[in-house]
């Protein structure tokens, strides 16, 4: 049943990336969603990146080459938002 929820959300962002909604997958690594690059649909078997590049999604493209950075930057405003609250 865990297998079967986690790909039916793992299908649900693959579905993002094929509408191009790369600003709710931007929402998603927000909420501490990490899973970008390492799921695979269950219809059509390939990566959020491989649909990307089919569907010559530029926004997207640049999102998942560069989530890694986001995290960083949105893991650090957080922290000093954290810290100027405390304050």
């Amino acid at each position: 049943m865990e297998d079967e929820i986690r790909q039916m959300i793992d299908d649900f962002v693959l579905e993002l990336v094929n509408s191009d909604q790369w600003y709710k997958l931007e929402t998603l690594l927000l909420d501490a969603y990490d899973h970008l690059l390492d799921i695979r649909g269950t219809k059509r078997l390939k990566t959020a990146q491989e649909i990307a590049e089919l569907k010559q999604y530029d926004q997207v493209l640049r999102f998942l080459r560069e989530h890694e950075k986001y995290k960083v930057r949105f893991r650090s405003f957080a922290v000093n938002a954290i810290l100027i609250g405390n304050n």
